[in-house]
């Protein structure tokens, strides 16, 4: 019993310290921005919203919306990770861009109409690009300190880590190039409108290990160089949107993973959306209303989703869980 106890006590105390690094290197305050810009920062990094508040108000009730907010020091042994409601100007921000640049970038697809225009496809893949490169840096930080602690034994998962912050770094680059040319003929996109405002919310980058209907497109142990997509679910005015985005680099993967969603009928397009969001990105924002009004089963099933590893096979795969359908007004490449 002892043992138990001072085992149970380590990883509390474990726990904490992660929690405790993950905030600390997540508060870094960075312009990511191409170099060249970097001269015209203003010097006042902000919270800039990966999800803009405006949408985030779309889907609020009194000022606040459920969002994945996970706290390890919080969470005891086999404890589920359950989105929190939060006030809006918490939800969706990370200190990644300068007050200057984020208006500045951001202005074509934050102050205009949505027209599925190259331009604002390639601004919301960025700003999701950004927005995971900073946080998967912040967490290489957090594994680099453990390890000199000596607490980091999964050196596996070490060099993983290290590897996919390469292959963002790369695309970073590559990106950084098409923002100050203002040559967007290297982006492609897919987009999903709907007739209403979503009423979960996310903007993320991915490296797609398969489709929808479960087959394999890459391997992250054997790929040397992974291909990346963004999605952004927001709203547009009145109605709502999905954005899929990516470069030609990762056309070859990308074009597949985007081929078995437009196979997928309409009535189970948000279904599938709804499984790619859960299982792929933490950094989502949902209506509170959408899901206390949700079924205990469904919901539950969301929950469990956000547990699970995406490497397992079939997770995007149609798992009999049917959430009402958003209703589709389009769908259309870019």
């Amino acid at each position: 019993m002892p043992n138990s106890v001072s085992q149970d006590k380590r990883e509390i105390m474990l726990r904490h310290k992660i929690d405790s690094y993950l905030k600390e290197e997540l508060s870094e305050k960075i312009c990511l921005v191409p170099i060249q810009w970097h001269n015209d920062c203003s010097g006042t990094i902000c919270q800039a919203h990966t999800v803009p508040k405006s949408n985030l108000r779309c889907i609020a009730r009194k000022g606040k919306v459920y969002s994945l907010k996970t706290n390890l020091f919080k969470l005891k042994k086999n404890q589920k990770q359950i989105p929190e409601c939060i006030a809006i100007r918490r939800a969706s921000t990370f200190s990644g861009f300068c007050l200057t640049h984020d208006n500045a970038i951001f202005s074509p697809v934050e102050e205009n109409a949505f027209k599925g225009t190259k331009e604002q496809c390639f601004l919301l893949d960025y700003r999701a690009l950004a927005f995971t490169l900073h946080r998967h840096a912040a967490q290489a930080r957090v594994d680099c300190r453990l390890a000199r602690e000596g607490y980091c034994k999964d050196l596996g998962w070490y060099k993983g880590r290290l590897a996919a912050l390469e292959d963002l770094h790369r695309y970073k680059s590559v990106y950084d190039k098409v923002l100050t040319s203002r040559d967007f003929d290297s982006v492609r996109g897919y987009v999903v409108e709907f007739n209403s405002p979503p009423p979960v919310m996310c903007s993320a980058s991915i490296f797609p290990d398969q489709t929808f209907a479960g087959i394999l497109l890459q391997d992250y142990v054997d790929c040397k160089q992974l291909d990346m997509i963004s999605f952004t679910f927001f709203s547009v005015g009145e109605k709502g949107a999905v954005v899929f985005a990516w470069n030609t680099e990762s056309d070859n993967v990308c074009s597949s993973f985007i081929k078995s969603l437009m196979i997928i009928p309409d009535e189970y397009v948000t279904s599938a959306l709804l499984r790619l969001l859960f299982t792929y990105s933490d950094n989502i924002h949902i209506s509170p209303d959408w899901w206390e009004g949700l079924p205990e089963a469904i919901k539950w099933s969301a929950i469990e989703r956000i547990q699970i590893d995406s490497l397992q096979p079939n997770t995007l795969a149609d798992d009999g869980v049917v959430f009402d359908p958003w209703t589709i007004s389009c769908r259309y490449h870019i």
